[in-house]
Parts: structure tokens; C-alpha cells; sequence
């Protein structure tokens, strides 16, 4: 048999093939492996910030209150808190208590304001005076007196009585309120409350011809009255000193005795304007 003699063959060129590839593994170069590069360490401090990077916010610090009580030291007794005395004696509310607190002002003005005295239609001339509490109630006094000629003819005798005049006036104490004080026109209520006079005489010279000299006037007769005169008045604001009005009312007139005249020709009604100036 050729058995054992091919085995012998075959193991001879299995050994020639080993060698020839080890000797070809052998000759060739060596081949480089590239290294890889370490992972970064989260522990590494952080690059500085640049100029232009905006800077960081931060919180700001609690403000302390304003209504908060300073923090006292352990152990520090607070103050005991003062009690404000008691009166023993309270006052009665008044009318004009110097807690209160009140607006004075004050006024003086002009009038002239129709009217009709004796059956004669004519004009009087009026001033008043006042004081102002808040603006609105006036206390003070005025009058007025009647600026046309009356002739007294009527009421007197005598072989010249036709150059007998008759003069009147009155005035008082005067009360006002005024609504809507503060507004630029308000209205007011009034009373004047006083006495009037009805004067009788002639002014002659010495020779009976009529004068125009003052001290040639010779008064014949005289007589008082009460006077109440209730007034409606309207008024506009100038300025805070100054002030314009329309003042209307009635005149009651009792107790004339002079001849030929009753309360009734002396009682009229009243219409006119006035100026006022001084602190509203």
C-alpha cells in the first residue's frame, strides 16, 4: 500500500506553507495605532469671562420695612408707653371754639339802590361794613339815606313851607348768610334791624331867599322810627378782595307821627347793586 508515504508528503507541505507566511508576517512593517485623547474631567475650573460678556444678576438684599421696630438686645426690657393725661374738667362745645377752625374776613362797601319815600321816587345811597366767619355768615351794620329832593310842603305850614325839604334815613345792624359762598356767584338771605329818622327843615339865608350854604340849613322838625328791612342778594367774585352784588328787599317802617304822613309812605321796596372790597 502508498498510504504512509502520502501522509509523509502532505505534512512536509503543510510545514513549507507555515514557514513561507511567517517569514512574510516578519518582513512587513509595523503599523502605527493612534491614541485617542482623554475625556475632559467635569472637575476642570471654567475659562474666566470675557470684557464683553454682560455680569452675572444677582439678588438683591431684603430691604428692611420702614414701619418695622428697631431690633431690640436680647435681654432689654422695652419702655412702658405714655399714657396722655386725663382732664378732669371737659369743656362745653361753643360756638366759636378755639379748636374749631374758622375763616374771618372782613368787607367795606358802596350801594345805591331805588326806592320810593313820601310819594317820591328817588335814589338811596348805602355803605356797609362786616365782618366774614367761613365765608359765608357776616356780621356788621350799614345804612343809607335818601339822596332826592322831598318836598315837605305837605306835611308842614307856614307862609314858606313851600321851600320846606324832607330828609330820611335810617340804618342798624345787619346779618347775612351766604349760600354757595365759595362759588364764583352765590346767594344770600339778610335782615337790617334798626331806627330811622325823618328830618323837617329849609335852608334860607337871612332874608328868606333859598342858599346853597350848608350852615344856612334850619331844621323845623324831627322824628325816630324802627326800621327791619329782610334782603335777597345776589353775588359775583371778582377777585378775593372784590365782589359785585344785586340786593333787593323790603323797608318797614312803624311808629311815624309826623302830619300827614303814615308808616305806609316811608315802607318801600329796595333794588339796587353795591361793590364790596376786602377779604372774602
Amino acid at each position: 500500500m502508498h498510504t504512509r508515504p502520502q501522509c509523509c508528503s502532505l505534512f512536509v507541505a503543510l510545514t513549507t506553507a507555515m514557514v513561507a507566511l511567517a517569514s512574510i508576517v516578519h518582513a512587513a512593517p509595523p503599523v502605527a495605532i493612534a491614541q485617542a485623547e482623554p475625556f475632559p474631567s467635569s472637575l476642570e475650573p471654567l475659562p474666566p469671562p470675557s470684557a464683553s460678556s454682560p455680569p452675572a444678576a444677582t439678588t438683591p438684599a431684603p430691604r428692611a420695612s420702614a414701619s418695622a421696630p428697631p431690633s431690640q438686645p436680647a435681654g432689654t426690657a422695652l419702655p412702658p408707653p405714655v399714657v396722655p393725661p386725663t382732664k378732669r374738667d371737659s369743656a362745653p362745645a361753643t360756638l366759636f371754639d378755639s379748636n374749631m377752625d374758622f375763616a374771618f374776613g372782613g368787607f367795606g362797601g358802596v350801594g345805591v339802590m331805588y326806592s320810593r319815600i313820601a310819594h317820591t321816587d328817588g335814589v338811596l345811597v348805602c355803605g356797609e361794613g362786616a365782618i366774614i366767619i367761613d365765608h359765608a355768615l357776616t356780621f356788621g351794620g350799614g345804612g343809607c339815606g335818601f339822596a332826592t329832593h322831598v318836598s315837605a310842603a305837605p306835611y308842614t305850614s307856614g307862609p314858606l313851607k313851600e321851600y320846606n325839604e324832607l330828609r330820611f334815613g335810617y340804618g342798624g345792624a345787619i346779618i347775612r348768610y351766604h349760600f354757595f359762598s365759595k362759588r364764583l356767584v352765590n346767594v344770600s338771605v339778610g335782615t337790617m334791624i334798626g331806627a330811622g329818622g325823618i328830618v323837617i327843615g329849609n335852608q334860607l339865608d337871612a332874608a328868606g331867599n333859598p342858599s346853597s350854604k350848608d350852615s344856612d340849613w334850619k331844621e323845623l322838625s324831627t322824628e325816630a322810627m324802627f326800621v327791619i328791612e329782610p334782603q335777597v342778594g345776589a353775588y359775583l367774585n371778582f377777585t378775593r378782595w372784590a365782589r359785585a352784588a344785586v340786593i333787593g328787599g323790603y323797608r318797614v317802617v312803624s311808629g311815624v307821627e309826623t302830619k300827614n304822613l303814615s308808616a305806609s309812605d316811608i315802607s318801600g321796596v329796595t333794588l339796587g347793586g353795591a361793590l364790596q372790597f376786602g377779604w372774602f
